[in-house]
């Protein structure tokens, strides 16, 4: 088993949409992914941080999961919503 984590910041006022966003669209295409095994989703919304934790059958699919065009778009969709 392999793990890859996280961490997203999001802007003020932002904080439950970036979760929603998480629980919504982004679980539901990694859910989709060759080897994939669970994903937790950890926040404190005192320090600002949602922490994500994806788990995977091996590692070359946990690689091949950052590849896929659903994923990066949907990446691309949050980063208005983070800290810089």
């Amino acid at each position: 088993m392999h793990a890859r984590s996280g961490v997203l910041y999001p802007r003020s006022g932002n904080f439950d949409y970036v979760l929603r966003f998480l629980r919504d669209v982004v679980t539901l295409a990694v859910q989709k992914e060759a080897g994939f095994n669970g994903m937790l989703v950890m926040n404190d919304r005192d320090a600002g941080k949602n922490v994500g934790i994806t788990l995977w059958e091996s590692e070359a699919q946990m690689l091949a999961s950052a590849q896929g065009e659903y994923l990066q778009e949907q990446i691309s969709r949050i980063i208005a919503h983070l800290r810089r």
